[in-house]
């Protein structure tokens, strides 16, 4: 019911917006989001919590102490500032912020650099809390966080923006208007989403739209561009080739390699501009030099404008093998010197996105595979077209899975070939499935989590952090909530390369979205940063975590049995690590084959 009412006055708000100050609009879409640019731009707001604490020193005339021991009753610096303002008194009445103002300030913070950045930062942000009224100083206080914690995630304000624009359209005729109040609300966000998918910057879409474009005209401009990279395609986890054969009844479909290595989004503008853009979107064209050399040399001399997605994994070049992804992660990231790279890589494209500045997602995957193939030249060791095979028994697969596991690759990447086979950016669709060679194990796929505090080592694993409570994200509540103690799947040199990494995100006190029991007590808590890749037995009810706590029972969430550490996830953030829902999701697909739905038994977690 909160929900409902809270996208409801969303809408209104934007309607109002679009009504009465148009310029206003994307500024007020980038602060709900907490951004102040598109992701692929990789600009963030957020500072540390030290300068937070200590401009807001600064500006209340409290020491940091005192603030500090607040935070340990209140966990939650935005309410501390919003305190403080309420017993705030200026000489002369400062002038009321604005959304304009704000957003400006916002932004201009991950451009102020040099010696004296931290003072320059720290001018600004006083200059907002010193103007603030109540609440306001609470808002913008989250935001540098990067936890505004509104309960508004970007599908709600999609879902506003579509509403908001088909009832409040400039200079668009009254018969027109009344036919657009009258489209099914659902389409018109599926729309809009699909428009954010193939060009995410809410910016470009918002600026069309308050340039009259209707939903029709938006799609049609608002697509994928060389330059600008896509959330990519991603594959749902499955029990084994069995489960393969019966969603794929009786549609064709397509088996390829699944390669451990890191996936690569190239952009090719022009033989003088190729970009590379990870998972998550993050530039890594400085990262791979050697990549962009070999598309250079490998792509047809008639291309322009391509996007290609890959993976890049690391090669042993003598012996003619795929090795793990554990050395490719070994390779500098900035200011790589092709001449001296030490891990070797070799390139496995396996979809093509873009072709000739023409998006082809809504071909089937067949008509994009012919297309790359005319792309790219193949060359060994350097560039290999994903392995594939076309078959519909489970002995044909089972014996194509080994092959792979023998290849040392993870597993299987199962695709529609011909029906529902367009590239669905950001999707994790059902027309894609991944077959990982530890299927059998018991859960079906790695998670993604959070290391969110650590209990320090003892014996052999004194002076490091010996085990670790991880966390999942709910992405409706905006908390982090424990799944399990982790203290397996450690090599003394992760363990003290963890240690290193996350001293430096220590925290004093648990965050205030920290869903924790009472019954664990960590020894240090660490900031929401890190995402590990961690693989379980299993999963059952836990009176000691809080994953989806509620959903089966009141006092009991979902916990990991027999976790253990598989690598970290350079590629993610801590918002992007596995949800309580896909928790949910996994606990229930695990009962497909085994009915029984035990409770937790505490020596189920590694100690």
């Amino acid at each position: 019911m909160m929900k409902t009412i809270k996208n409801h006055q969303i809408r209104i708000y934007k309607l109002l917006l679009i009504y009465y100050s148009p310029n206003d609009l994307i500024p007020a879409v980038y602060i709900t989001l907490n951004k102040v640019a598109a992701d692929y731009l990789n600009v963030e707001a957020g500072v540390g919590e030290a300068l937070i604490l200590k401009t807001m020193s600064e500006a209340y005339s409290r020491t940091e102490s005192s603030i500090k021991q607040d935070l340990q009753q209140i966990e939650d610096l935005g309410i501390i500032a919003e305190n403080c303002s309420c017993k705030m008194r200026t000489i002369f009445p400062l002038p009321r912020l604005t959304i304009q103002s704000v957003f400006n300030e916002l932004k201009s913070i991950p451009n102020l650099s040099g010696s004296n950045s931290q003072q320059k930062k720290r001018e600004v942000i006083k200059k907002l809390l010193i103007s603030a009224k109540t609440g306001e100083a609470k808002y913008i206080v989250r935001f540098l966080q990067q936890r505004l914690r509104i309960g508004v995630n970007s599908a709600s304000v999609l879902q506003a923006l579509a509403y908001a624009f088909i009832l409040t359209r400039p200079e668009i005729p009254k018969d027109i208007l009344e036919k657009g109040k009258k489209m099914n609300e659902e389409l018109k966000r599926e729309k809009l989403r699909s428009a954010l998918c193939e060009l995410p910057n809410i910016e470009l879409i918002i600026q069309n739209l308050l340039n009259g474009d209707d939903m029709n005209t938006l799609n049609k401009k608002c697509t994928v561009k060389p330059g600008i990279p896509v959330q990519p395609m991603l594959a749902k986890p499955t029990k084994g080739v069995q489960e393969v054969l019966d969603r794929f009844n009786n549609v064709t479909f397509t088996c390829e390699y699944k390669y451990d290595g890191e996936r690569a989004q190239i952009h090719y503008i022009d033989k003088d501009n190729i970009k590379i853009f990870s998972r998550n979107l993050e530039t890594m064209t400085e990262k791979y030099p050697d990549v962009i050399q070999i598309v250079k040399d490998q792509i047809n001399e008639n291309a322009t404008g391509c996007i290609i997605d890959s993976e890049v994994v690391a090669y042993d070049i003598e012996n003619k093998k795929i090795l793990p992804f554990q050395v490719l992660t070994t390779r500098k990231r900035k200011d790589v010197d092709i001449e001296n790279i030490k891990v070797k890589i070799c390139l496995f494209p396996f979809d093509l996105i873009c072709c000739n500045n023409v998006s082809i997602i809504k071909e089937p995957l067949e008509i994009r595979r012919k297309l790359l193939y005319s792309l790219l030249k193949c060359k060994e060791g350097v560039l290999v077209y994903a392995i594939h095979s076309e078959m519909n028994n489970i002995e044909d697969m089972d014996t194509f899975l080994q092959d792979a596991i023998e290849n040392n690759c993870e597993g299987l990447m199962v695709k529609t070939l011909l029906e529902n086979a367009s590239y669905e950016p950001s999707r994790r669709s059902l027309n894609w499935l991944k077959v990982k060679k530890d299927y059998v194990e018991g859960l079906s796929d790695s998670v993604d989590l959070v290391p969110i505090a650590g209990y320090y080592g003892k014996g052999k694993r004194s002076g490091v952090y010996g085990a670790f409570v991880l966390a999942t994200y709910n992405s409706e509540t905006e908390n982090f909530q424990t799944v399990c103690k982790a203290g397996t799947g450690f090599s003394d040199e992760n363990l003290n390369t963890l240690y290193e990494l996350l001293n430096d995100k220590i925290i004093p006190n648990k965050k205030s979205y920290y869903e924790v029991s009472d019954k664990l007590n960590p020894d240090v808590w660490f900031d929401a940063h890190y995402v590990w890749e961690v693989k379980a037995a299993d999963l059952s009810l836990s009176p000691v975590h809080t994953a989806a706590i509620g959903v089966y029972d009141d006092d009991k969430g979902i916990g990991l049995r027999f976790p253990r550490f598989l690598r970290l996830r350079e590629d993610k953030n801590a918002e992007q690590a596995t949800t309580s829902q896909q928790i949910v999701d996994f606990y229930e697909a695990q009962f497909t084959s085994n009915k029984n739905k035990n409770d937790y038994n505490d020596e189920s977690e590694s100690d």
